[in-house]
């Protein structure tokens, strides 16, 4: 497997993972579940305009915004890695 393959996938799953593990600790701690559509913001649940009812689905969008964010993390350390590759 590509290096490249493989921190792409590496941060994607790492960022989905920690972000989503983050949003379970904050609702379980405060009750968010009543905060999902106003407060706490989903991207992709915002983009795909869908309201977000139980601890379940908010955790699959959580898992879903950090993956999103850690594949754009990924690409971006991949940009900086092949114009520096010796150094």
């Amino acid at each position: 497997m590509k290096i490249s393959t493989l921190l792409l996938l590496t941060t994607s799953i790492a960022y989905g993972i920690v972000w989503s593990i983050i949003y379970l600790l904050v609702s379980i701690f405060h009750g968010m579940t009543r905060m999902f559509n106003d407060d706490f913001i989903f991207l992709i649940a915002r983009l795909l305009h869908i309201n977000l009812s139980s601890v379940l689905l908010g955790f699959i969008f959580a898992f879903l915004d950090g993956a999103l964010f850690g594949s754009l993390l990924g690409i971006l350390l991949l940009t900086i890695y092949k114009k520096n590759p010796d150094e």
